[in-house]
């Protein structure tokens, strides 16, 4: 199948070169823009929110209020098959677990139309080439850049549009960690989603710390007993509490972790999950880890630590500053607070609704 990603770029490359050589206003809130971009060019919504960087929930908002008809929906129904034709999944135990526990960490999924959307909102390049290389083989893969208030980051919005029938198990978070064989996938994909790996020091000696964290205290509790069956000796703490003010307001639950601190328990861990992870970051610091497990002081690894550490700095820059220059080449140049400057209100009221875990449940 041909790089849907790839076509559609080109494609509004095209239709934007068309519009703005006609003197057409490029704006998600201009009527004409809107009209424009769903009957002459013939793109569809899901289109239209990716081109002018913003929501499809606001691309229809304001096509109602211009009054903009919509095509008959089975009629969009048999356009976007056409476009964007998909694969079925055909049931393989290890991919089904993996999607399954992407959907548990940080992938959503939804029912959109007649297919399944499954997403995520991330800063990491090594996410967008997840997303793009396991979920967009099955279907069309889209970015839209957006900025996010709460980390005041821009950032992509990726997505994939899936087989309904076949991938409607993705649609419900699991509650149930795999035993067996099916574990350590579903560990990867969570890892993937909520894991860290580190190498660092103490003093003079080398150390490994692997690091689990997550506000689902039953999954947690799970994956605990899990390793310890393995011959793990994970150790349970409490990282924020709730009600506690972070960079990006007030935590309304507890964000709980696990962690492996024994660099035996570290390596084995990352030989475990190597073989199941696609996320390029965890990759990278698991072969690291196995790389250098027989080092035993920090001077000896230091630099290679440090430059895994730098790179992914320098990389998770370069997807941000690529976020902002996509949203304002789709907006005429104008930042997110330029185009939203009539709906920033002065003050922002954050809901709390805390979920507080006693003490004692952290301990068993």
């Amino acid at each position: 199948m041909k790089n849907v990603k790839t076509v559609n770029e080109t494609r509004f490359k095209e239709v934007l070169e068309r519009m703005k050589a006609e003197g057409v206003k490029i704006d998600y809130r201009d009527a004409e823009t809107l009209r424009r971009l769903y009957w002459d060019e013939g793109l569809s919504t899901y289109e239209m929110a990716e081109l002018l960087g913003v929501g499809k929930t606001t691309v229809l908002d304001w096509m109602k209020k211009h009054g903009i008809s919509r095509k008959e929906r089975i009629e969009a129904l048999i356009e976007t098959k056409e476009k964007y034709p998909k694969k079925p999944f055909l049931g393989d135990p290890e991919e089904k677990t993996y999607i399954t526990w992407l959907r548990a960490g940080d992938f959503y999924a939804c029912r959109h139309g007649c297919n399944i959307q499954f997403g995520t909102a991330t800063t990491n390049n090594a996410m967008r080439k997840l997303a793009q290389n396991v979920i967009g083989r099955y279907g069309h893969h889209g970015e839209t850049p957006e900025y996010d208030k709460s980390t005041k980051q821009y950032g992509f919005k990726v997505y994939c549009l899936l087989d309904g029938e076949s991938f409607a198990y993705a649609l419900e978070k699991p509650k149930k960690v795999p035993e067996g064989k099916l574990f350590w996938p579903a560990l990867a994909a969570y890892d993937d989603s909520e894991g860290s790996w580190t190498i660092t020091h103490d003093g003079k000696k080398l150390r490994f710390l692997y690091q689990l964290q997550t506000t689902n205290l039953d999954i947690l509790k799970q994956f605990k007993k899990r390793l310890e069956e393995y011959g793990f000796h994970p150790n349970f703490y409490l990282i924020k509490k709730a009600g506690e003010v972070t960079s990006i307001g007030i935590r309304t639950r507890d964000l709980l972790g696990i962690m492996l601190e024994r660099r035996g328990g570290v390596a084995r861990l990352a030989e475990k999950l190597l073989p199941y992870s696609r996320h390029g970051e965890r990759i990278a610091w698991m072969k690291l880890i196995l790389g250098v497990k027989d080092e035993k002081y920090w001077a000896d690894v230091k630099d290679r630590v440090l430059a895994l550490r730098e790179k992914i700095e320098k990389d998770t820059e370069a997807c941000v500053k690529e976020a902002e220059k996509k949203y304002k080449t789709n907006h005429n140049g104008k930042d997110w607070f330029e185009v939203h400057s009539h709906s920033i209100t002065k003050t922002e009221q954050i809901k709390k609704s805390a979920k507080s875990y006693p003490a004692e449940c952290l301990d068993s």
